[in-house]
């Protein structure tokens, strides 16, 4: 970094600091390193078995306390950095749990075009683009989304099967591709699993990611 770049950098830092999405204390990224040490203590990748799925999820943290905020930030509050310190975890998690697994290349979970004016972006989008750089994979949009339907996160579990039914289509045919999806959430994992069906039926194999987990009643009505 040459001189001049370095004071654009401290200036801005000067009067427009960020702050760690955690602790809220100034930060030269959106989390800081004591919050990242933290995130270390309590990172544990494991398998989720979403319930009644043959689908089968690696995934980083449980979906609760500063996690929860987090991603409640990254997805909601315009903090698109915060998918650097996220995807560092979720590649980990891949590499550890997936070690023996060829991927071919990594997609995303879409969303309907009309949404991208609600959500500013598709942060599972970005997400996997930069799990698939760290990966050494190509990123490519698998999916397409055809039917803008309701939110899942106000849903029960057997509202969420239905609501994802039907809703997504393979863009190509996928023949012995190994796939990785990314994404920031399991709960039930009915669009994760809709998502793995549609492209099962273009011939590919499928695997999943998500950076944290929660498990939704079954008999949540």
């Amino acid at each position: 970094m040459n001189v001049l770049n370095w004071i654009k950098k401290y200036i801005n830092f000067v009067l427009f600091p960020i702050k760690c999405v955690i602790c809220n204390k100034k930060s030269q990224n959106y989390i800081c390193n004591n919050c990242k040490n933290y995130l270390k203590s309590i990172f544990k990748p494991k398998i989720v078995d979403s319930i009644r799925y043959e689908l089968t999820c690696v995934s980083c943290f449980e979906y609760k306390n500063e996690i929860r905020d987090i991603i409640h930030k990254f997805k909601f509050k315009n903090c698109k950095d915060i998918a650097l310190v996220l995807s560092d975890f979720l590649y980990l998690g891949i590499k550890k749990i997936f070690k023996d697994e060829k991927i071919d290349l990594v997609t995303f979970v879409p969303i309907f075009p009309s949404s991208q004016d609600d959500l500013k972006y598709n942060h599972s989008e970005i997400l996997a683009k930069k799990v698939a750089k760290k990966l050494g994979k190509p990123i490519k949009n698998c999916l397409k989304k055809i039917y803008n339907n309701k939110k899942q996160h106000k849903l029960s579990f057997y509202e969420r099967q239905k609501n994802v039914k039907n809703v997504y289509k393979s863009l190509e045919n996928f023949k012995n591709k190994k796939i990785l999806i990314c994404d920031d959430i399991i709960t039930t994992g009915s669009t994760l699993l809709e998502c793995k069906t549609e492209l099962e039926k273009s011939g590919a194999k499928v695997l999943c990611a998500t950076v944290a987990f929660t498990v939704l009643d079954i008999l949540d009505k």
